[in-house]
């Protein structure tokens, strides 16, 4: 968790909180108060609890995470209904952001090296799956070489 913790801060990110984090459980207000925008990356139960917890009411909650198990996320809903939160969800890339993601790191503004943690030919692809699902902590993105 600390490498993660350090990967953040040396990307740039000041505030963020990790999913196993032991601040999680008491939400995200630890930031200076509720906010009006959280963006969940993770969607697991105490994610979500964590940023409903951390929501102004009327706040929006946007969910950008899949669950890895593929199953379905719960949602604290009574908490989400009296406080009138909308809830946003993102499925995937429109085409122009990997444009713009393509020009961002063409340009030098964004550090992808740093990101990468791994590198696999694509003849040990199933070494490397074996590795992120072994290893998840120890991973942001990984490249498949031909």
């Amino acid at each position: 968790m600390e490498a993660r913790r350090a990967l953040c801060s040396e990307l740039g990110f000041s505030q963020f909180v990790l999913a196993h984090d032991d601040q999680l459980s008491n939400g995200l207000r630890f930031f200076g108060g509720p906010r009006n925008v959280v963006f969940d990356t993770i969607c697991t139960r105490q994610t979500l609890d964590a940023a409903v917890e951390s929501l102004n009411p009327g706040g929006l909650l946007v969910l950008l995470g899949f669950p890895h198990d593929m199953g379905d996320i719960c949602l604290p809903y009574a908490k989400a209904y009296k406080w009138e939160l909308p809830i946003l969800l993102s499925r995937n890339y429109a085409p122009i952001d990997f444009t713009e993601s393509v020009l961002l790191l063409e340009s030098g503004q964004i550090n992808s090296a740093r990101m990468l943690t791994g590198t696999w030919p694509l003849k040990e692809f199933g070494a490397a799956y074996a590795e992120l699902k072994a290893h998840p902590e120890q991973h942001v993105k990984i490249m498949i070489a031909p």
